[in-house]
């Protein structure tokens, strides 16, 4: 860009090549930032996704107790406190 002032004279008001390589500082900034950012994100997606998998292989359910329960229900040797079944049931149900 030029500027002309009232006495006719020609003066750079900025100067190309410094006008430049300020654009192009800038962009590597950016670009770094943006590549930081990225590795940050990709780490913790990583780190979520091994999370998932591992809750994936586990069992929601404790076989081995369940199938001990069900033995003690078909042997008739399980032994229940009533009154404490009962407040489990309504502290579940108070949830």
């Amino acid at each position: 860009m030029v500027k002309i002032d009232h006495y006719s004279q020609v003066q750079p008001l900025i100067k190309t090549d410094q006008h430049s390589q300020s654009s192009q500082t800038k962009t590597a900034t950016t670009v770094t930032q943006s590549a930081e950012a990225q590795a940050s994100i990709s780490s913790t997606t990583q780190a979520v996704q091994q999370a998932f998998e591992q809750l994936q292989q586990q069992s929601e359910v404790d076989l081995d107790k369940v199938a001990k329960i069900k033995l003690a229900l078909s042997e008739g040797s399980l032994q229940l406190d009533d009154d404490l079944l009962v407040q489990a049931m309504l502290d579940f149900h108070k949830k």
